[in-house]
């Protein structure tokens, strides 16, 4: 898990994360003091799971946290059912290729 906690983030910011956290696959949680769409926009799509707007709070941090690895996990259980339906795509695709010769 990354935990984060950064006044106002920089799209750069974001990217530096994404590249960091990506490859070793590690949920990533950051509290920010404000945000505008465009921000949230791009953590989200910087694979940011937890992107939570007025700072980090003690007592919110876990069921933050709790949902951020839920939301992890489920996301890296379609990512491996995706793999598996486009590995048994391909599969077919080459069985019928064989099948028509």
């Amino acid at each position: 898990m990354v935990l984060i906690d950064i006044a106002n983030p920089s799209r750069d910011v974001l990217e530096e994360l994404a590249l960091a956290s990506g490859p070793a696959g590690r949920p990533v949680a950051m509290f920010v003091d404000r945000s505008d769409e465009g921000m949230t926009r791009a953590a989200i799509e910087a694979g940011i799971l937890a992107y939570v707007v007025d700072g980090l709070r003690p007592k919110r941090i876990k069921p933050i946290l709790d949902a951020a690895i839920a939301q992890f996990h489920l996301f890296q259980q379609m990512r491996a059912e995706l793999a598996a339906t486009r590995a048994a795509l391909e599969e077919r695709k080459m069985a019928a290729g064989l099948l028509g010769r």
